[in-house]
This record gives C-alpha cells, structure tokens and sequence, in this order.
C-alpha cells in the first residue's frame, strides 16, 4: 500500500502543541486510508489490538471510558475510533 501526504512548502511549526496536533492528524489520515476495507472489530479481537483483557475491555465500554457499540449481547468497535483512542483524540459523546 502506498500512501501520500503533502504538506505545503509555507508551513512552520512553532512549538510542540501544533507539532503534535499536525502529527496527530497524519495518523488519522494513514488510519483512514489503511483501515477503510473492515474496521469492525469483536470483543476479541480489540482486546488483542489494544491489549487489554475483555472484562476489562467491558467495563471501560460500560463506563463509556472506550469507543463502542453494545447490540444487545454482542459488542462491536470501530478499528479507526479505537486508533483515535489510543492517540489520544478520541473525544466522547456526550
């Protein structure tokens, strides 16, 4: 997979914060674009991703503490919400 970022010519970079801030938007970018095919994760498979337990997994979803559905007995998560998570952009709604 090939992946292209342009940034312009006249950016500057002043402090940290927006360095950060412009690295954060990158990664949501390439996880976007990496992940667009199957972001929909199990409970399984987002313990592993994020490397977790799955009691642990439910109670931070119960606590709205981690991006994710409960459909009844079933839980899904997005791969990309969850990449977001772990950045540190994730913001929760209220």
């Amino acid at each position: 997979m090939s992946i292209q970022l342009q940034v312009s010519d006249d950016l500057i970079v002043t402090n940290k914060t927006q360095l950060r801030e412009l690295l954060q938007e990158i990664q949501i970018e390439i996880i976007k674009k990496y992940d667009a095919e199957s972001p929909a994760m199990t409970m399984k498979e987002a313990s592993k991703y994020i490397g977790v337990s799955e009691p642990t997994i439910k109670e931070m979803l119960d606590k709205k503490e981690i991006p994710g559905v409960n459909v009844g007995r079933i839980y899904r998560f997005n791969r990309y919400e969850l990449d977001k998570w772990l950045a540190g952009v994730y913001k929760k709604e209220e």
